[in-house]
């Protein structure tokens, strides 16, 4: 029996005074689009997730926005209109996709962090937050937690979330690496959860399909990670007591769950200087850990303000 296609969720956008949102086109740079130019690869828009689509809107309501942002880098931004029309029918008639990641912070304030297999097709050997694709019928949230559940085995249905930014993705992440075959806005979410790193280290379960490694940062290494990415504003790479190594969990190539020590020198690559097949810590991943620590800082000061989900 054939199996039915997944519907994808797509991204809408959405200006002031337009009755309502129309699909993004592939070729189209998002950023751009809310008023991003040659030297602002930052905006703040509206977001919600509705009827299977994932809205942003400009908005002047403060509470509603939230950081887009896109690299210096982005394929989409130095397409040129010849090559864009060069791309494939399936490729332009993609729209752009939405994927959610999580940002998991537990009780003793440490952020988990997972290594993509091997054998993905896009961004191998890259660490990132637990996520994946929006499913039809889920909220930000729901989508969240399942793939939380699915890449780590951790189950956390009582942890609430917030939206910590949008990153503009494009796969490959440069043009010198080819021409664009994949375009999301990833939509970070943050969980608290209400356990420790210990706890939540005794639960892991890594999905071999997915993923091979993941590893517990505490503030100070998340704050040398976020600081290492030239694009982070506002951020200082504190700590000249960063260890030289951490502590990750991985799979061997038989599968089987070992503990290994891994350099924190590979945790700071800025992008720019990264081969496609090394390992690292995605551009997109920085930007939500500099979020985090923004948030945290805020949350420490009285100020909680994040996107609602």
């Amino acid at each position: 029996m054939a199996e039915i296609p997944m519907k994808r969720i797509l991204v809408h956008l959405q200006k002031a005074g337009e009755t309502s949102p129309t699909v993004a086109k592939f070729t189209q740079s998002i950023v751009g689009y809310f008023g991003g130019t040659e030297n602002r690869h930052v905006v703040r828009v509206g977001c919600a997730l509705r009827d299977d689509q994932l809205v942003l809107y400009q908005t002047d309501r403060e509470e509603e926005q939230v950081p887009l942002k896109r690299p210096a880098f982005c394929p989409i931004t130095h397409l040129s209109s010849e090559a864009a029309t060069s791309l494939p029918t399936d490729t332009l008639n993609r729209g752009v996709d939405v994927g959610v990641a999580v940002v998991l912070e537990t009780k003793d304030q440490h952020v988990l962090l997972t290594r993509r297999a091997r054998h993905m097709r896009t961004f191998p050997r890259v660490w990132v937050p637990p996520g994946g694709h929006i499913e039809e019928g889920e909220t930000l949230l729901e989508a969240g937690r399942r793939e939380l559940q699915e890449e780590t085995g951790l189950h956390l249905p009582e942890c609430q979330g917030d939206v910590l930014g949008l990153w503009e993705s494009v796969f490959p992440p440069m043009l010198n690496l080819g021409l664009p075959k994949r375009h999301h806005i990833v939509v970070y979410v943050h969980l608290l959860a209400q356990q420790s790193q210990k706890v939540l280290q005794d639960r892991l379960e890594l999905q071999a399909s997915e993923v091979d490694g993941a590893a517990w940062l505490d503030r100070s290494l998340v704050e040398a990670i976020a600081a290492s990415d030239q694009e982070q504003e506002g951020l200082t790479r504190s700590c000249s007591s960063i260890p030289e190594t951490f502590r990750a969990t991985v799979l061997n190539p038989d599968g089987q769950v070992q503990t290994e020590d891994i350099s924190t020198t590979m945790l700071m690559i800025p992008s720019l200087q990264a081969r496609q097949d090394q390992e690292r810590v995605s551009t997109g991943t920085k930007f939500a850990l500099a979020q985090w620590i923004k948030y945290i800082s805020g949350r420490m000061g009285g100020d909680r303000k994040l996107g609602s989900l």
